[in-house]
């Protein structure tokens, strides 16, 4: 299970337990891991061999 994955798991079981405060924790924890797989997924070309790969 990814980052974003379980981040977004956590934050849908504190909202069912009416936590809203860790809900926003863990939303915030996983658009951060969305930040940082986009820009991986966008500078790889340029540093590979102009294939879309991960990283």
């Amino acid at each position: 299970m990814s980052v974003l994955e379980l981040s977004l798991s956590i934050a849908r079981d504190a909202l069912e337990h009416d936590d809203a405060a860790r809900a926003v924790e863990f939303i915030a924890r996983a658009e951060q891991a969305s930040r940082q797989c986009r820009q991986l997924f966008a500078v790889k070309p340029a540093l590979g061999d102009g294939h879309c790969t991960p990283a």
